[in-house]
């Protein structure tokens, strides 16, 4: 594989990603409900999904690089770590936040209170 390759394969990679981001403003919430926006996340991840293939491909081709400087190296290895790093931000969120609303449900379970009898009426 050549040095244009690993270039170009990356290229296409930030493309993807920058599509991805962009489809994701750009698209509106459509349906009603629970179901509204889930149009855009789908969307989203299609390109992430796209941006995912080509960040494999061009770790492969670096891998096979022959004769390719540090930078090219770099250039063809750095898409798949940035996928990793976000979809670990991702991951991490989400745990966060599901962490989150279980804590919060726990304090919602308090015990009744117990029932005082009311004071005798003197007459």
């Amino acid at each position: 594989m050549s040095r244009r390759t690993v270039w170009l394969i990356s290229a296409i990679w930030l493309a993807l990603v920058a599509a991805s981001f962009i489809a994701l403003a750009l698209t509106p919430a459509t349906d009603f409900g629970f179901t509204r926006g889930l149009n855009r996340l789908m969307v989203f991840l299609s390109w992430q999904a796209g941006a995912f293939v080509a960040a494999i491909a061009a770790f492969f081709v670096t891998w096979n690089l022959v004769g390719g400087t540090r930078t090219d190296r770099l250039i063809g290895n750095f898409p798949l770590g940035a996928m990793a790093a976000f979809y670990a931000v991702i991951i991490a969120v989400s745990v966060y936040f599901v962490s989150l609303e279980a804590s919060d449900q726990s304090d919602a379970v308090r015990p009744t209170p117990k029932t005082v009898a009311p004071a005798p009426q003197t007459e």
